[in-house]
């Protein structure tokens, strides 16, 4: 894989992070990303002008905080990239299909935590917590997410970017009352092309926020 090319340089990167092809598959399809032959173990996908770049890491936190650093060599080591984990999530009680931004990410094994700055527009009345855990199990109490990947993604990628440019969403595919265990298949398909319009929205506020950090650089030299 190339570096960006300078109108990517100049116009923002965003590089999605997703556990399963089946929540990639829609994002492909839809911002019309191509594979790309590289040595990693991790598949990963392109668009035409480079300004996106998706990577499937697998399931669990160890995973996806290595598929982080893998892209993050693929693409250059460029600090000015955005960075969005998305995927499905489990909670207690919230609706199937449901678009939840995670404004606060909690690693149960460790105590660790981190706090996404909540500064873009698009899902900004939608914060929810999230609890990464090492297996799936018994859903938290109150209003929280569940998850196995995104400690392990923000853990990493805030270190390479500032960690505005690091946001999280999930879609809520499980719950107390209808396993993950059930899921059907094209049903994640089906809830993430349900939201395409704000994940297009959101896309293009971080495109822009990494377009700015980049102007910041260029400035300060």
């Amino acid at each position: 894989m190339s570096k960006a090319n300078s109108s990517a340089k100049s116009e923002g990167m965003l590089c999605w992070v997703t556990a399963l092809m089946p929540e990639a598959r829609p994002l492909i399809d839809h911002f019309h990303l191509l594979k790309v032959e590289n040595r990693s173990s991790f598949p990963v996908f392109r668009s035409k002008d480079e300004r996106m770049c998706l990577v499937v890491s697998g399931m669990g936190k160890t995973l996806s905080a290595a598929a982080v650093a893998s892209l993050y060599q693929l693409v250059g080591e460029r600090s000015d990239m955005a960075w969005l984990n998305f995927g499905i999530a489990g909670h207690r009680e919230r609706d199937l299909g449901e678009l939840r931004w995670v404004n606060k990410i909690v690693d149960v094994s460790s105590g660790q935590k981190w706090y996404p700055p909540q500064i873009l527009k698009t899902g900004k009345s939608q914060g929810s917590a999230l609890l990464t855990v090492d297996q799936a199990g018994d859903y938290p109490e109150g209003d929280a997410l569940v998850d196995m990947e995104a400690s392990g993604f923000y853990s990493i990628a805030s270190r390479f970017s500032t960690r505005e440019l690091v946001q999280c969403v999930k879609i809520v595919s499980d719950n107390s009352g209808s396993s993950w265990r059930d899921l059907k298949k094209g049903q994640v398909g089906a809830w993430i092309r349900a939201h395409m319009d704000d994940i297009i929205a959101a896309s293009e506020e971080l495109l822009v926020l990494s377009a700015d950090e980049i102007q910041g650089v260029v400035r300060k030299r």
